[in-house]
């Protein structure tokens, strides 16, 4: 299967679990060309259909010269870069790594998201602005033996939300996510399988940890 196919066959896979309803979602997938230059293939904003490969977009580095391959069916329709694009190109020059990325739309990240606001704003825990996942065996498959510091985002436009990845990453290096607050994550690996993987164990954690905060913390009277 070519680099390609790889990522329609993923973007379906994903859709077909229910991690990108509507027209949410995004894939890249970074592939070497030679020792010096690779290529990126993107999807496009707002694909609210099924894709072909005629359908991604390609971000080439030709010994240092970028270059934007634009998708053969922009000719028959109107079709834009995600705009997750520049987020996933900064996570890829934090990130030697980092070969594949996807923005997800899940309910447990999103839930997670609000309830470290919440917890922020009734105890002060934690930044509002970072969700805290602590002592979860499972934290071990994500890169962390104890705990593990997700920065959280605003959705606004792509300038804005490149802005606050740069200042979060930075404070943050030791995440493989974004939370993005009231709309998802974006999550990255070494490759695809790696991704659906940590988008599983994530979903979980991000579960357990809302049933702990309700069920085991104590009640606030304000």
């Amino acid at each position: 299967m070519n680099d390609g196919n790889l990522v329609i066959k993923t973007f379906d896979h994903f859709r077909d679990r229910g991690w990108m309803p509507g027209s949410s979602g995004a894939l890249a997938l970074m592939c070497s060309i030679t020792d010096s230059s690779n290529k990126i293939y993107v999807t496009p904003d707002q694909a609210d259909k099924r894709l072909t490969t005629n359908d991604l977009f390609i971000l080439r580095s030709l010994y240092g010269k970028p270059d934007l391959q634009e998708p053969l069916n922009k000719i028959d329709e109107h079709m834009d870069l995600s705009k997750w694009a520049p987020a996933f190109l900064h996570v890829l020059e934090q990130y030697p790594q980092t070969r594949a990325l996807a923005q997800v739309t899940t309910k447990w990240s999103v839930l997670a998201a609000r309830m470290a606001l919440d917890a922020w704003k009734k105890r002060s825990d934690n930044h509002p602005n970072v969700l805290r996942l602590s002592y979860w065996e499972l934290l071990k498959d994500l890169g962390s033996d104890k705990e593990l510091l997700i920065p959280i985002i605003n959705l606004s436009d792509p300038d804005s939300m490149l802005t606050e990845i740069k200042s979060l990453l930075s404070s943050y290096p030791g995440t493989c996510a974004i939370l993005v607050r009231d709309y998802g994550m974006v999550v990255w690996g070494n490759s695809f399988d790696q991704i659906e993987r940590r988008v599983e164990v994530l979903e979980y954690v991000c579960e357990m940890q809302i049933y702990s905060y309700t069920l085991l913390s104590p009640p606030s009277y304000v």
